[in-house]
């Protein structure tokens, strides 16, 4: 019989001073589940069955970019496990949901990684920024923390290759497909020294893909900059059809 797990004093007084709940249903999560597991058994089946197949979890958009996802999204819903996930993502600075969540994402990745061609050398994680107003208001970017969580989980190398403009008024979630185009198009800039992206495969990453606006608009600077690919990835990803969707650029 194997040894008990050990949890350290002060791991322990924050479990019993803020003990972790389901994500799913809200439910408080046993002593040991709750340190590595983010679902009750109800709502991590549903979770579940949310995942893409195999056949869809890594798909080739009409730019020539590759977008590899985990999960099924619904934008606009809110019942849904996938989207109190990425709910709780953009508004709880949660490392073990973040953690969790690149554990089960890392297969995936690491398998596009190795169908890529040619073989990338260089691999960097980065993320397109959080809009300033929203860090002031939440404390953190979740696309920051879901980054270096794959870092963490991959042991590939994380670089804030990205900056935000002062162009950007809105947010994403308040625009139609088309104005996030636009609304994207001059929100980002990069931060990297010249010649530094040369040879590299940037690996982008991000909570949610609806219309891909953003990703978009970051792929672009980035191969402009130097980069030799840019492998998009994100937790979840809509799969309905999103009306007077225009063409993505072609890179």
């Amino acid at each position: 019989m194997g040894k008990p797990q050990r949890i350290s004093f002060a791991k322990g007084l924050l479990f019993l001073l803020f003990p972790p709940t389901c994500v799913g249903c809200g439910e408080l999560m046993p002593w040991r589940e709750g340190q590595d597991e983010v679902f009750c058994p109800v709502c991590r089946e549903a979770w579940q069955q949310g995942f893409l197949p195999a056949s869809e979890n890594m798909v080739r958009r009409e730019d020539g970019l590759t977008l590899v996802s985990l999960v099924k999204y619904h934008s606009g819903k809110t019942d849904g496990v996938p989207e109190k996930l990425i709910y709780r993502m953009k508004h709880k600075n949660e490392r073990r949901v973040f953690s969790y969540v690149a554990k089960a994402l890392a297969p995936i990745l690491e398998d596009a990684v190795s169908r890529m061609e040619p073989r990338p050398e260089e691999l960097i994680i980065t993320y397109p920024p959080r809009r300033p107003s929203a860090v002031r208001k939440e404390g953190f970017d979740q696309a920051e923390q879901l980054a270096l969580a794959l870092s963490r989980e991959t042991g590939w190398p994380t670089d804030a290759l990205l900056l935000r403009t002062r162009k950007r008024k809105k947010a994403q979630k308040s625009l139609d497909a088309a104005e996030r185009q636009a609304n994207a198009k001059d929100a980002y800039r990069i931060d990297a020294k010249e010649g530094e992206l040369a040879g590299a495969t940037v690996i982008l990453v991000d909570d949610v893909h609806t219309t891909g606006a953003t990703l978009s608009a970051c792929a672009k600077l980035l191969l402009a900059a130097g980069a030799d690919a840019v492998l998009l990835v994100t937790v979840a990803r809509t799969t309905q059809n999103i009306p007077d969707l225009p063409e993505e650029p072609k890179f």
